[in-house]
């Protein structure tokens, strides 16, 4: 005959097998003929699907039928004959979740459905939620206890076929998947497991109390993925959350201001450009540095072959210009609302920088630093160079602290042993400028820091965040911030 299966759920393999060792060995049993509607020609099974894949697995073609009118509703009539335990399997709550998503995505509205089932839309949307919402590990694990498990090296004849079907199917009560599916796929995982170590007895309150402490740990690792600055902190601190150390969001949010107090000072060897883009938007309240010039810096007034008479890092002209706009647009962004940005320059760079600056941020001076004894460059067919420039602008609303003070700055420049790099700038000068533009506490950010002026200026006062790509420079940064 041509049959077609119409399964209105998933096959039973374990139930098949089942199946096929009692038909093999008692024949098929006439008195539970297939169920079936003919349609162009076809013979579809409504009931009787588990018998007819058993008997096909065997060969058996001759298979007894009733056939039902052509306008029979085949689910319907399909729940409604799966009632005889010797030869059916009975629907589970997860084959009713699947059975109606799958009449919704085929159009069905929930009044059709309730019409086919018999239930209000409220139990409908329930149930099409514990197909939708049920992570695939979580269902599949589920499956393995409703479906029929059949144990290794047994006998099928030598045992009750109905105890070995259900065994696992009281396990569950599907209201328990209401709290169960509003978890995320990990606590839904380990929720269903908790059940099945449990043998049911996980129930009722329990359940209902151990889904709302795994829904709190959700919410208190989400507020660290998005809130803990210190990484090293955090699988620590996960561990901790999930261990039952903390009892409510208030105090998980307590522990992580704390560790980001103790991680907000930053020294980064690496590429500015690449590691500004890791630093949270808005975050940065004063930003002060010293980008290359683009003069490409070589001193040979030391005999001497040091650090200090090598050449400066990325400071090509095209590639100077290049690197301060790619990292004023970045620090724009992690900058606060209301911020300040100071940039040093010389006034053969001045223009470039300026235009670079200005597309994004409010100029508002350009400050004169005078250096009280002049640097180096082309001793004889030039004028000593006494000076530079700060460019000194705003984001937002930002006002200065303190007095209102000149835009010539006396500092004298860092010579002689002092000098670490050949564009080192005095801690002095550094310290004022953020004493005029940062509170305390207010993160100070240098993305091109050399030996690490501006963090040395920041001691205890400020967070910051120091980003130099030699090596070199880097570590004496680190020890400089370390021991001065």
């Amino acid at each position: 005959m041509n049959f077609k299966q119409f399964p209105i759920r998933e096959l039973d393999n374990g139930f098949v097998e089942i199946l096929k060792n009692r038909i093999k060995n008692e024949g098929y049993n006439k008195s539970k003929p297939l169920s079936v509607v003919k349609k162009d020609g076809v013979l579809l099974i409504f009931d009787g699907n588990h018998r007819y894949e058993a008997c096909k697995q065997l060969g058996i073609k001759d298979i007894p039928y009733v056939e039902y009118p052509e306008s029979t509703e085949l689910v319907g009539a399909g729940i409604k004959a799966n009632r005889d335990e010797e030869t059916s399997k009975p629907m589970t709550f997860l084959d009713y979740a699947f059975l109606t998503k799958k009449l919704h995505k085929e159009g069905n509205t929930y009044d059709d459905i309730g019409k086919v089932l018999g239930w209000s839309k409220t139990k409908i949307s329930f149930y099409i939620d514990i197909a939708e919402k049920l992570d695939e590990k979580t269902l599949n694990k589920v499956k393995e206890q409703l479906f029929t498990q059949i144990p290794k090296n047994v006998n099928l004849d030598d045992l009750d076929s109905v105890n070995i079907m259900f065994t696992s199917v009281n396990l569950f009560n599907p209201s328990s998947f209401r709290d169960i599916t509003s978890l995320n796929p990990e606590n839904q995982l380990y929720i269903v497991e908790e059940i099945i170590k449990k043998k049911g007895e996980l129930k009722g309150r329990k359940l209902k109390d151990l889904c709302k402490k795994r829904k709190l740990f959700e919410e208190m690792e989400g507020h660290v993925n998005e809130n803990l600055l210190n990484t090293d902190a955090k699988e620590e601190l996960l561990k901790d959350i999930n261990n039952g150390v903390y009892d409510d969001i208030k105090q998980v949010e307590n522990k992580v201001g704390q560790l980001n107090k103790d991680v907000q000072k930053h020294l980064i060897c690496g590429d500015a450009i690449e590691e500004l883009k890791k630093i949270d938007d808005g975050y940065i309240d004063v930003v002060i540095t010293d980008p290359p010039y683009g003069i490409e810096y070589l001193s040979n007034h030391r005999l001497i072959k040091d650090d200090i008479t090598k050449p400066i890092s990325n400071d090509e002209r095209d590639n100077a210009i290049t690197i301060l706009s790619d990292a004023v647009n970045l620090l724009y962004n992690k900058m606060k609302p209301d911020a300040h940005f100071y940039c040093f320059c010389n006034w053969v760079m001045y223009p470039e920088f300026k235009q670079i600056i200005e597309a994004k941020f409010n100029i508002k001076n350009l400050l004169i630093w005078v250096k009280n004894n002049w640097g180096m460059g082309d001793l004889e067919g030039r004028y000593a160079n006494q000076y530079e420039l700060i460019i000194f602008a705003t984001k937002g609303n930002k006002k200065l602290i303190g007095r209102r003070d000149s835009d010539i700055l006396s500092y004298d420049r860092v010579a002689g042993k002092k000098q670490l790099h050949s564009a080192q700038k005095p801690v002095d000068l550094l310290k004022f400028l953020i004493e005029k533009s940062a509170t305390e506490g207010d993160v100070v950010c240098d993305p091109f820091m050399g030996v690490g002026s501006t963090i040395v200026a920041c001691g205890d006062r400020n967070p910051y965040i120091g980003i130099e790509i030699d090596e070199k420079y880097y570590k004496i940064a680190k020890r400089r911030v370390e021991s001065e």
